[in-house]
């Protein structure tokens, strides 16, 4: 069911929250990703199954939303990113189940969107990546392949590798770059246990550890990177939802699991330009949560009411510092 898009975002680091903000249009999903200028963008697939984009743009009255536009296409999932020109790019699977790029094109003033591209094979479950080059690749599961990972690399040219398959099958998907700039996969296979992959060096796309297992219980991952660069991965326990986490020690490989304390199986996380890093979360009743470190690296506040409700959350930076959460009313 699709539902009204929110926005409630902070005026800066750590500073004081808008309160609930309808920016136009209906949702089933989104995504959202910043713009070269850093104003924000949101893509969504609406109540037609229609793929629309509303973008922030900034003139002498301030920041203001430019409303939903139709970008004729339609979508049954899909995921944004910018390039390394600020240009945006979005990745879907249509309501044929195949895999579709469509992206901005180089244009300082208009900056028109292309036609969809196919890209080959069916997808579900896209999440997407910037390698420290800038090259984009992407990565989801085929469900006529038994949910099999694939990824799809651009080379140095833009153009994209053709569907790669990596080791293993995943019901959920997402991803994080490590300090030295090694992209990292997470994900959660059939049996609930997480699993994570990374590239053996920085922007070896056809270069992959190999999955192995990382907890044995998790659902809902959520991933970010704390100010020193150490990964954190966020999810919920099979058991009422209850959320933990795990992190990178800096001696080398993962901490034991820890509890967080609140439940929730919707999770988001983004961090301030002060380093901090901040949970989001839709309660078991629906109501907004979010958890949040009270410095950079360090330990968590504990949960609070953001004074909502509603579900399918996306948080990310916003222009002015702070965080920015997303999320479709109930």
């Amino acid at each position: 069911m699709a539902k009204e898009i929110i926005l409630n975002e902070q005026d800066g680091p750590s500073g004081t929250w808008s309160g609930p903000i309808a920016i136009g249009g209906q949702a089933k999903h989104i995504a959202v990703a910043q713009q070269s200028d850093k104003l924000l963008a949101a893509v969504f697939i609406g109540t037609d199954d229609a793929v629309y984009s509303n973008m922030q743009v900034q003139d002498d009255l301030g920041i203001r939303w430019s409303g939903p536009q139709g970008l004729d296409c339609a979508a049954t999932d899909l995921a944004l990113a910018a390039d390394y020109r600020g240009m945006l790019n979005i990745f879907f699977a249509g309501t044929d189940g195949l895999l579709y790029w469509k992206y901005q094109k180089f244009d300082e003033r208009e900056r028109p969107w292309s036609d969809p591209v196919a890209m080959g094979g069916s997808a579900m479950n896209i999440v997407a990546a910037k390698n420290a080059d800038g090259r984009l690749e992407i990565f989801y599961t085929d469900p006529n392949d038994n949910h099999a990972i694939y990824h799809n690399w651009q080379d140095g040219s833009g153009r994209w590798s053709g569907g790669t398959k990596l080791e293993g099958e995943a019901m959920q998907l997402t991803s994080a770059m490590n300090s030295d700039g090694r992209i990292e996969i997470f994900y959660t296979a059939r049996t609930g246990i997480a699993y994570h992959n990374w590239q053996e060096y920085p922007g070896s796309s056809d270069d992959w550890h190999g999955e192995k297992s990382l907890v044995s219980d998790a659902f809902g991952l959520a991933v970010g990177q704390n100010e020193d660069g150490r990964l954190e991965l966020f999810f919920a326990g099979s058991h009422n939802n209850e959320i933990s986490h795990i992190w990178q020690r800096d001696i080398g490989g993962w901490s034991i699991e820890r509890s967080m304390g609140g439940e929730g199986l919707e999770l988001t996380v983004s961090r301030s330009s002060t380093g901090i890093m901040e949970l989001f979360y839709p309660g078991n009743s629906g109501r907004l949560f979010h958890n949040w470190q009270d410095d950079p690296n360090g330990s968590w506040h504990g949960e609070e009411h953001l004074g909502d409700s509603g579900s399918r959350p996306v948080s990310i930076q916003n222009k002015a510092g702070g965080c920015a959460l997303f999320y479709l009313a109930l």
